[in-house]
C-alpha cells in the first residue's frame, strides 16, 4: 500500500546509480546527499554494481546518508530494472534523481512506470554514450525525465544540440563546495609532504583524476621532464587509479628521476594530496569530453592556482590569469612553460591562488548548489500535488 505522502515529515529522494570507484560524479553526490538530508530531504542511495568490491558506497555511507548496493552480473539487463522498481516501491520516494548511463537508463524507466518525478543529471558530453545504442537509450531517457541537471554551461549545450532532453526541462547547477573544508595550515602542508618524503622547498605540480585515456596525465609528465631543466627541484605527484597507470609509470619512468614522480594511488581523501602542492594540473584532452572538472574545483578550494587545458567547460572555471592559466590541449611545451613560470613567481602563485578561493566562493558555493537542487525537486513535487 503506498504511504500517505502529506503526512511525512520529510520529503524523499531516491539517487539511483552505478556505484564503483570515486570520480568526478561520486564525489558530487558526497557533497550533495548529506547536505539534502540537512536541508530536511530524506535523501537516499541506491546502487548496482558488477565488482566484487566497489569504494564508493563505504565512503557514501561514512557520511551518514543511507545506502543500498546490490551485486549484479551486468550493468544493462533486466535484472538491474527490476531490483530498481523493488528499491523505489521500498522507499516510496516523492523523487528518483539518476546519475550516469546505467543509472539514468534503469532509474528513469521504473519512474516512469511507477509515475514518480524523475530527474536525472548529467555529469559529461563527448565521451558519454560512444555506440549508437547507447545514444539512442539517452535520448529516450531525456524524454522520460521531468529535468535534466547540466554541471555546466558546456553539458547544458550539448543537451541542446544532441536532444537530450527538452530545452524546457533543462536546469544548469554547478558544483558547488565550501573553501573553508579544503583550507590548510602550515602544518597540514608539512604534514602533507612527509607523508610522500617531499622536501619542504619543492615545487609540487599535482594532478588528481582516474588514470584512464584522456586526462592527459601523460602531456603533465612529458611537460614536467621539460619544465625540470628550468627547475631541477619540480615533482609531480599523481593521484588515481585505471587501467592506464602501467603505461604512465612506465612513462615517468622513462623521462623523470624517480623522486620526481610520485602514483599516490587512489585516495578517499584528495585534501592531502592538495595541501603538499604549489600548482594543480588539469591536462585533460578535448576526445574526453570534460563536463565540468570538479578536481580543478577542489584545488581552487583549498587555495591552488590551477593550470588547466583551454576548455569550454573549464573556461566556466578557471579565469585565465587571474585563478591560474588555460593551455592548448596536449601542448606540453606550452603546459611546461607555464609551469616554469609560476614556480618562478610565488607571489603570482599566491595572488592566483586567493582569487581562486573567492571564485568558489562567489560562484560554486556548495549553498548554491544545494538550494537550486532542493528547487528543481520542489517544483517536480508541487506540480505533482496540484
Amino acid at each position: 500500500m503506498r504511504r500517505d505522502r502529506g503526512a511525512r515529515e520529510h520529503r524523499r529522494v531516491l539517487h539511483v546509480m552505478q556505484a564503483a570507484h570515486i570520480g568526478g560524479a561520486e564525489r558530487h553526490l558526497l557533497d550533495l546527499l548529506p547536505r539534502l538530508r540537512a536541508n530536511g530531504w530524506d535523501a537516499r542511495f541506491y546502487g548496482f554494481t558488477t565488482l566484487d568490491e566497489a569504494r564508493f558506497p563505504p565512503a557514501l555511507r561514512g557520511t551518514g546518508v543511507p545506502v543500498t548496493v546490490d551485486r549484479v552480473s551486468r550493468l544493462f539487463s533486466f535484472d538491474v530494472i527490476r531490483r530498481v522498481a523493488r528499491a523505489i516501491r521500498g522507499f516510496d520516494p516523492d523523487v528518483v534523481h539518476t546519475h550516469l548511463f546505467y543509472g539514468d537508463v534503469a532509474g528513469q524507466a521504473v519512474s516512469v512506470f511507477k509515475r514518480v518525478p524523475s530527474v536525472r543529471t548529467i555529469h559529461g558530453s563527448l565521451a558519454l554514450w560512444p555506440s549508437r545504442r547507447e545514444r539512442a537509450a539517452a535520448w529516450v531517457v531525456g524524454k522520460m525525465a521531468r529535468r535534466t541537471i547540466a554541471v555546466s554551461g558546456h553539458v547544458a549545450d550539448f543537451a541542446r544540440r544532441s536532444h537530450l532532453a527538452p530545452e524546457t526541462r533543462i536546469r544548469i547547477i554547478r558544483h558547488g563546495l565550501d573553501p573553508g573544508e579544503w583550507q590548510s595550515t602550515r602544518a597540514d602542508r608539512v604534514d602533507a609532504r612527509a607523508r610522500w618524503g617531499i622536501d619542504q622547498d619543492a615545487i609540487v605540480i599535482s594532478c588528481s583524476s582516474r588514470l584512464v585515456a584522456g586526462k592527459g596525465q601523460d602531456s603533465l609528465i612529458e611537460s614536467a621532464s621539460i619544465a625540470r631543466r628550468s627547475v631541477p627541484g619540480l615533482t609531480v605527484l599523481i593521484a588515481g587509479g585505471g587501467p592506464e597507470k602501467p603505461a604512465l609509470e612506465a612513462l615517468a619512468a622513462r623521462l623523470l628521476p624517480a623522486s620526481a614522480c610520485r602514483f599516490v594511488g587512489e585516495l578517499s581523501d584528495v585534501r592531502p594530496l592538495l595541501w603538499a602542492s604549489d600548482i594543480f594540473a588539469f591536462p585533460t584532452l578535448p576526445s574526453l569530453g570534460e563536463a565540468f572538472g570538479l578536481a580543478a574545483l577542489e584545488a581552487m578550494a583549498a587555495g591552488l592556482p590551477v593550470v588547466a587545458s583551454d576548455l569550454p567547460s573549464l573556461r566556466e572555471l578557471v579565469d585565465d590569469g587571474q585563478t591560474g592559466r588555460l593551455v592548448e590541449p596536449g601542448n606540453t611545451s606550452a603546459l611546461a612553460a607555464v609551469l616554469v613560470a609560476l614556480a618562478a613567481a610565488p607571489d603570482l602563485r599566491q595572488a592566483m591562488a586567493d582569487a581562486a578561493v573567492r571564485r568558489v566562493k562567489e560562484s560554486f558555493s556548495v549553498d548554491r548548489m544545494v538550494d537550486a537542487t532542493v528547487e528543481t525537486y520542489e517544483e517536480l513535487v508541487v506540480r505533482k500535488a496540484r
